[in-house]
């Protein structure tokens, strides 16, 4: 079961984190502004997501220091995170998600599994609904352009094959 809390209360913050199915299960990032942390978001394997500011992470204990910064690209008129997942063959699919609510932008790589890959290659789909995608990566130094190129589908359209740096 997946549940969120965005800006929780104390009192469900307390609960979630005091689940023991969560305990030692958890994987926590950051959103810096202007070098300071604004929002920690707590995510367990399992999907539940809780965001709160750092100033409950500090009532808590919730160790803050040795966090990584998010991920973060401007994709179209979304601010979003970036989150690396996996396609069933074990290849890296790229997602973005709004920062605010969570909700899916894009996936911003397909999978073709008769195309060679090496390690840490991706697929990007730079067209249609993606378009501009692969600029908003680069800008971010999240992928880069190996020099590259795969035709796609019937209508053979051409993709870039890129390194991700992430």
């Amino acid at each position: 079961m997946k549940r969120t809390f965005k800006m929780g209360s104390f009192a469900e913050i307390i609960e979630m984190i005091n689940e023991p199915i969560y305990k030692h299960e958890l994987k926590t990032i950051q959103r810096f502004k202007k070098g300071q942390i604004v929002k920690v978001f707590m995510e367990y394997r399992n999907g539940t997501t809780c965001i709160f500011g750092k100033g409950i992470c500090d009532v808590l204990n919730i160790p803050t220091k040795n966090l990584k910064p998010m991920k973060t690209i401007k994709f179209k008129n979304w601010h979003c995170k970036v989150t690396l997942n996996a396609y069933q063959n074990g290849r890296t699919a790229i997602t973005l998600s709004d920062i605010d609510d969570d909700m899916p932008i894009a996936t911003c790589t397909i999978n073709v599994p008769e195309v060679d890959l090496k390690d840490k290659e991706v697929i990007i789909k730079n067209y249609s609904e993606n378009e501009g995608v692969l600029d908003a990566l680069i800008s971010q130094d999240i992928i880069e352009k190996t020099g590259k190129l795969v035709l796609i589908g019937p209508f053979s359209i051409e993709c870039e094959i890129c390194k991700l740096l992430i």
